[in-house]
């Protein structure tokens, strides 16, 4: 039962021929035929079921002394004290306490320490692993020639024990191991039943934080395989381990779920880990903690990233008060605090406010080492707010800065930034032989080391699409907004203004090319994705509504162009009165289609 997203699929057990011939291919022909009707008798048992053939042939052939008269007699005791592998209400298989009794019997002829190593394993459930972090929470030793013989006797465990019994299988082709599900609730019952399970539980979260704690904020297509794996585990730790993890710790799994997901783009499910990890660390570490300002951070940077700025804001102005209550005056986390601060002030256009925090930000990275993480975001936001405000010189100095810094530190999507800001403030100048190579260098970055549907990716193709627009190279234009469309409509909904952005670039593109009706699809799915998602009283909502207006009266359909420009006439009396330049153009389109109209008259 994999949930209600995949489709079921029920399987029907074996036939007793098919079963007895499974069988066979365990214990040999001549076993059958020294006792056919125990065979058969066995095969009914199990339930026809192929894991517990499996299992119990395996069980068989690992004893030549060994009969089938004698393990159905081992089965038959079993069963009476077989472990509930299954909750009844998730399951509606055949003969589950046969194949509990049959776990029962691999179970009982591990050795202790090949027991207790199935427990841990349990705690892996039935999703593939790395062998070496068992290694790494399982040996403790110093000396390279110890370490060495116990990274041997490990393994001579794991072959031996679990895979020649088949309760451990390799994955192929991926250095990963597996439990398969049944067995995993099996061991993970026993480790239940132990009286010390704390340590083994302690050892696993440790392993685990520490993978968490090497992903990175921006991830590439390889670093996002590389560790695609310990994903399940953490979510298990976030989920039902936290107790576990110890405090210094605790916010580390679910920092790297975040991280992990928004690091592709996927803000809902980033956004989830993350107001966990403040509830979570509220709970246990109360209100002032360092680790409750970080989660507080983090949820209101994905927030940002969805532009929703009003539930980013008071999360982190929270975030700075307790950083500077907590930490020194120049700690790092509080040039983070100030740098995100001031961006968001910057996005609400709130100039003065985001300079003087963009200022003490700077103050404190001048003592960060060129290798911190916060320097390069700082500089570049810093150079982001020098271009909106029109100090272009500025703003080139420390976007070379930034590109220089990500060059330092050896990080690809950062230079790509780097490129695709340079680009953007080349344009910006109409200096486009600069803008267009610079882009070109972003996007070639991009399409290497990101998955092809990643929101930067879009972004890359639509700012060449911009780029070659405003050269009226239309045919080039619109080649790269359809890609960046193509993205965007796979993209989820918290980025679906991108998605109408795209629409609306297009319709211009068409616009310009007097293809009117593939313009006016465009404007519409613009129009009806902003109204969808921002209201009807917006200022995106107003230009989309006069735009496709103006499209109309183009086509001298004055009587649909009319309704329209008086829907966006009063939107911007709202959102920017009726003096505003963008109120009075709309009050001009007005006046020329009524003066139109009632020339038709």
């Amino acid at each position: 039962r994999p949930g209600n997203n995949i489709p079921r699929l029920d399987l029907d057990v074996l036939t007793e021929a098919k079963a007895l011939k499974l069988l066979q291919s365990f214990i040999g022909k001549s076993g059958i035929e020294a006792e056919p009707e125990l065979a058969r008798e066995l095969c009914q048992w199990l339930g026809y079921l192929p894991l517990g053939l499996e299992l119990v042939g395996r069980y068989i052939n690992l004893d030549d002394n060994l009969t089938i008269e004698k393990t159905l007699k081992r089965l038959k005791r079993k069963k009476l004290d077989a472990p509930a592998l299954l909750d009844p209400e998730q399951a509606d298989m055949n003969a589950q306490l046969g194949v509990a009794a049959a776990f029962d019997l691999s179970w009982d002829v591990l050795s202790p320490e090949a027991q207790e190593l199935g427990c841990y394993l349990s705690l892996f459930n039935s999703e593939p692993f790395k062998w070496s972090w068992v290694e790494t929470a399982w040996i403790e030793l110093e000396d390279e020639d110890e370490r060495e013989d116990a990274i041997e006797h490990l393994e001579d465990l794991r072959n031996k024990q679990f895979i020649q019994r088949n309760l451990l299988k390799a994955v192929p082709d991926s250095q990963a191991y597996q439990l398969h599900s049944l067995i995993a609730q099996y061991l993970r019952a026993k480790l239940e039943e132990r009286e010390q399970t704390t340590e083994l539980k302690q050892n696993f979260c440790r392993v685990a934080t520490e993978i968490a704690q090497s992903i990175p904020e921006t991830s590439t297509l390889e670093e996002i395989q590389a560790v695609a794996i310990s994903i399940p585990h953490l979510s298990n730790i976030a989920k039902d381990l936290t107790k576990y993890v110890d405090d210094d710790n605790l916010i580390s799994p679910f920092v790297g779920l975040g991280k992990f997901y928004r690091g592709q783009g996927i803000y809902s499910q980033a956004e989830q880990w993350y107001e966990k990890c403040l509830n979570v660390c509220r709970e246990r570490l109360g209100e002032k903690h360092s680790q409750v300002a970080t989660s507080l951070n983090n949820l209101a940077e994905t927030y940002s990233y969805q532009k929703r700025y009003n539930e980013a804001k008071p999360l982190y102005e929270k975030a700075l008060k307790l950083r500077k209550q907590l930490l020194s005056e120049q700690d790092p986390d509080i040039a983070e605090s100030l740098n995100n601060l001031a961006g968001l002030h910057k996005s609400l256009k709130e100039y003065d406010q985001a300079q003087d925090l963009y200022q003490e930000a700077l103050t404190i990275s001048e003592k960060l080492s060129e290798k911190h993480p916060y320097k390069f975001p700082i500089f570049n936001n810093v150079a982001a707010f020098y271009r909106e405000i029109g100090k272009y010189t500025e703003a080139k100095t420390f976007y070379f800065n930034a590109l220089e810094l990500s060059e330092t530190q050896e990080k690809p999507l950062n230079v790509a930034t780097s490129y695709n800001n340079l680009a953007f403030l080349y344009k910006k100048e109409q200096n486009y032989k600069r803008a267009e190579d610079y882009y070109r260098k972003a996007l070639k970055i991009r399409e290497n080391k990101l998955h092809k549907l990643h929101p930067h990716l879009a972004t890359s193709y639509n700012n060449l699409g911009a780029l070659y627009f405003s050269q009226k190279e239309y045919e080039k234009a619109e080649k790269y907004h359809l890609k960046a469309l193509d993205i965007r409509n796979q993209l989820p909904l918290e980025q679906y203004l991108d998605t109408a952005n795209s629409n609306y670039s297009l319709a211009f593109v068409y616009y310009s090319q007097k293809e009117y009706e593939k313009a006016e699809k465009y404007h519409l799915k613009a129009l009806e994705i902003r109204k969808q998602l921002l209201g009807l009283k917006h200022p995106h909502v107003a230009m989309s509504l006069n735009n496709l207006a103006n499209l109309y009266s183009k086509q001298g359909r004055y009587e649909d162009a009319e309704p329209l420009i008086l829907q966006a006439l009063a939107v911007a009396d709202t959102v920017w009165g009726k003096n505003h330049p963008h109120t009075r153009t709309i009050k001009d389109n007005l006046n020329y289609v009524q003066g139109q109209l009632k020339n038709f008259s």
